[in-house]
């Protein structure tokens, strides 16, 4: 937890090795995860880099595997978890395997999909061949199972008339006649020709509006929806999509007709099938199309088996496939940022180590050496640079979720007091306070621990957004339900119900006089009492009070840390004493009366009101009240709101004077001995160069001295009155409103615990509880059972759903605002470590589309 209070000591160092030994040197680097590169050619275009086409191969390679996974996905293959560190073999290698494995994956991909293809056209022959041969033989809707729409939009032309009026059999003979020549055989100087195909039903409608308009009404359409959902979409560019089809079959007569409704066909992608016109053809096609389709299902079956094997093949090397080609771009994107030198063959690297991971780093280096074949260490110089440090947070998973919360508002400045370790403790308070009630404390408990028990299990899953957070939050939320189960045991409530585990004192105080009070929390009897709501407004309301002010306070006090880190006595004298004075001599002593009030036996039970006496206390300074706390209270009084008003200017004026004088001696000095004026934590340039660093001014980079500064800003008086300012003015009335603030711990306290009773109340004792003259047994149990699950829900709905993420929110609102602000700055950058342990963790490419 020492760790976690400020961010362990940084330093800049630099890795000087041969250059055939740079790749051994960035693994075992990546190995330890120690280590954070500073990219030493920031100014180099990425393309111009040495390593830039390895890492657009690594791409490549990615994009290929994206590709893979989409297909395994499709194909509901399942690739095994990775159970080693990636496959050792070079990347060329690796390379051409996944090409040749992509390059067959595409041919066996395309070859099943024309052969789907073609199945699915032998299908569609066939039914067109069945359907049509019916509507010739005026069946269909009698023994097809579909029913034929004839003439578009059901206008009556001719032609349907008479099929209509007459019986199956005539409109047989008169299609013939119509179709057929003098010698009754099919021919093209027949009276009617026709086109037959399948189309999308989607499309029928509209199809046959177009057919009636185009033809004004001369031409027959037959459209017979079928049964089967597994026909391919010919629109569909993939051949993928399945869709309902129809069975369309136009007559019509003429050259002209013939042109105009192969232009409609084609425009709704009906897809045309041959169709002979004597009932023997159609029944030798029939025969042949089948035979061709028992084929093609053979073929089909065994290209679908020859596909999955090779995709079962690709499931078990994708996972090591996709954690080399991560490793190895990683590896070249730090290549990249480092520096080589040719004319010396050496290469240089920079980057961030904790001081108490020197050591670490030595022995990576020793054992990078010796796995290279080198005779000689890598030279390790540690660099003095005005840049500042990165936030270097140790956590572990449990701390981790908190410090998150932290880190949503900005990352800790380099030395500065962490908020995330008085999170683990506070914010959970915070809720608590809110959320008090064993009950459901309880319940959130059970929640967090199923998820913490089952967290290897439930971090393998893929969850949605809440399901997300939920999970990753697991440990606030426990500590949350601990802490509302501890509050709730001060409040005495569980799922609104006082619990009696001591026995009443009040009643027993009415028999013996000697009885103390309640042992833990507040007397259950005060639950049953007519001034019941007074009590405990009175009560949540004055604890609230309380602990704000402790709150805040304790934010106040963590500036001074900060000052004694930054070395900034002029910020303890006249920056952190003035608020300590202003705060605690305001509501430092309202937290006094109250306590003191809470301790006062009062005559009648009525003792003065705070809030008129801190009102007086300003608006009629010296004034005695009219019921005194203590024996020269107004004298006290006028003595703190003159020490308050005077530290006001004292926090106001003093900084940005005294700075201006330092900035004004500083100028003369350096006029006087005739040299360019550096930083105030400037230190001697380093002579090294291979370092960029080493022409960053500034020295308070080091291990232990105060963050430097990256670029020294022109000083400016108005700038700083101004900065103060705003600072003094925050401060004084951000007290005020702040204070104000911590007002809804009591507000949700009391709307939690009125709605807990409200639905207790009016739901279980209303109803389930409720005894009816004259029910029977299992009436009852019907009713309890019935009326408990409403109350259940109710409870879970509202009070573990809503109220619980109010009260979530409102603790982290005064976790960020009323506590940070009195000292955290949020300004820094986090350490980000050069580790292979994140590849897992990466986001993967986008799938194509």
């Amino acid at each position: 937890m020492g760790a976690l209070f400020q961010s362990a000591h940084m330093k800049l160092v630099q890795i000087i090795e041969r250059n055939d030994a740079a790749r051994v040197v960035v693994a075992e680097l990546g190995e330890r995860g120690i280590f954070q590169f500073r990219d030493m050619n920031s100014g180099t275009n990425f393309f111009k880099r040495s390593f830039s086409d390895d890492v657009r191969r690594c791409d490549d390679m990615q994009r290929r595997l994206v590709k893979m996974k989409h297909a395994l996905d499709l194909a509901r293959v399942r690739v095994p978890v990775r159970h080693e560190e990636g496959l050792r073999v070079p990347l060329a290698e690796l390379d051409t395997s996944i090409v040749q494995y992509e390059s067959e994956l595409k041919e066996l991909t395309t070859q099943v999909n024309a052969l789907k293809r073609n199945h699915n056209s032998l299908r569609e022959q066939r039914l067109v061949l069945e359907v049509c041969g019916s509507l010739y033989q005026g069946t269909v809707g009698a023994g097809t199972g579909v029913t034929a729409e004839s003439s578009a939009s059901g206008l009556r032309t001719p032609a349907a008339e008479s099929a209509r009026a007459g019986s199956p059999a005539e409109s047989v003979s008169v299609l013939t006649s119509l179709v057929s020549n003098e010698f009754q055989t099919p021919s093209e100087d027949g009276l009617l020709h026709y086109i037959a195909g399948t189309m999308p039903s989607t499309r029928a409608a509209a199809f046959e509006r177009v057919v009636y308009r185009a033809t004004r009404g001369n031409c027959l359409v037959h459209n017979v929806p079928l049964s089967e959902t597994d026909l391919l979409d010919a629109s569909d560019a993939k051949g993928e999509a399945a869709t309902l089809k129809n069975v369309v079959l136009v007559f019509f007569s003429g050259a002209v007709l013939r042109q105009k409704l192969s232009k409609i066909c084609a425009f709704f992608a009906v897809t045309r099938y041959s169709l002979p016109e004597l009932a023997g053809q159609r029944r030798q096609l029939l025969d042949e199309v089948v035979d061709a389709l028992a084929s093609s299902a053979v073929v089909l079956d065994r290209s679908l088996q020859i596909r999955r094997l090779t995709l079962s093949s690709i499931a078990h090397q994708w996972a090591e496939w996709q954690y080399t080609v991560r490793r190895e771009k990683m590896t070249y994107n730090a290549l990249n940022m480092c520096n080589f030198d040719h004319r010396r063959r050496v290469f240089v690297a920079e980057g961030w180590i904790a001081c108490t991971q020197e050591g670490a780093l030595r022995e990576a280096l020793s054992c990078a050496a010796r796995k290279s074949g080198g005779e000689t260490t890598p030279i390790l110089n540690s660099i003095s640079t005005g840049l500042t440090p990165p936030t270097y947070l140790p956590v572990s998973k449990i701390t981790s979720a908190f410090q998150a919360l932290v880190d949503t508002y900005g990352t800790p400045k380099y030395r500065e007091v962490n908020p995330g370790v008085f999170a683990v403790v506070l914010f959970p308070a915070l809720f608590g306070i809110m959320f008090g009630d064993v009950g459901h404390g309880g319940l959130l408990v059970i929640f967090a621990l199923s998820m913490i028990c089952n967290e290897t299990r439930i971090g393998k899953m893929r969850l949605d957004d809440i399901g997300d957070m939920c999970f990753g939050g697991r440990y606030i939320l426990l500590c949350n339900g601990l802490w509302a189960m501890y509050v709730g045991t001060l409040y005495n409530e569980c799922f609104a119900v006082p619990f009696d585990l001591f026995g009443s004192r009040a009643v027993a105080h009415e028999l013996d006089q000697s009885v103390g009070t309640y042992p833990w929390g507040i007397d259950p009897i005060w639950h049953h009492t007519s001034n019941k709501i007074g009590f405990f407004n009175s009560y949540k309301m004055k604890m609230s009070i309380i602990f704000g002010v402790a709150h805040m306070f304790l934010g106040i006090c963590c500036s001074l840390v900060n000052h004694l880190e930054f070395k900034k006595p002029i910020n303890i004298i006249f920056e952190f004493i003035p608020e300590v004075i202003f705060f605690l001599c305001i509501f430092g002593y309202l937290v006094f009366m109250i306590i003191l009030k809470w301790a006062t036996p009062w005559p009648g039970g009525h003792g003065p009101m705070l809030l008129n006496v801190l009102i007086d206390m300003f608006m009629s300074p010296g004034k005695e009240p009219d019921i005194p706390l203590y024996a020269g209270q107004a004298t006290v009084q006028l003595g703190l709101l003159a020490a308050a008003f005077l530290s006001v200017p004292m926090l106001l004026f003093p900084i940005p004077i005294i700075g201006y004088y330092k900035h004004r001696a500083a100028q003369r000095s350096a006029g006087a001995s005739n040299y360019t004026m550096m930083g105030a934590d400037a230190a001697p340039h380093n002579p090294n160069p291979l370092s960029p660093a080493s022409g960053q001014a500034g020295g308070g980079g080091g291990p232990h001295g105060a963050p430097g500064v990256e670029d020294e800003e022109e000083y400016s008086f108005t700038d700083e009155f101004v900065h103060q300012t705003i600072h003094t003015i925050e401060f004084v009335l951000g007290s005020i409103s702040n204070t104000a603030s911590y007002l809804r711990l009591w507000a949700l306290s009391l709307a939690h615990s009125q709605l807990s009773e409200l639905f207790w109340e009016k739901v279980m004792v209303g109803f389930a509880l409720a005894p009816v003259p004259g029910q029977s047994t299992l009436v009852g149990s019907i009713k309890m059972v019935v009326f408990s699950f409403v109350w259940l829900q109710l409870s879970l709905a509202v009070l573990m759903c809503m109220e619980n993420l109010s009260a979530f929110l409102h603790a982290l609102r005064l976790q960020w605002v009323e506590f940070q602000n009195k000292f955290y700055a949020g300004t820094g950058h986090a350490f980000v470590p050069f580790s292979y342990a994140t590849i897992d963790t990466l986001p993967d490419m986008d799938e194509p589309q």
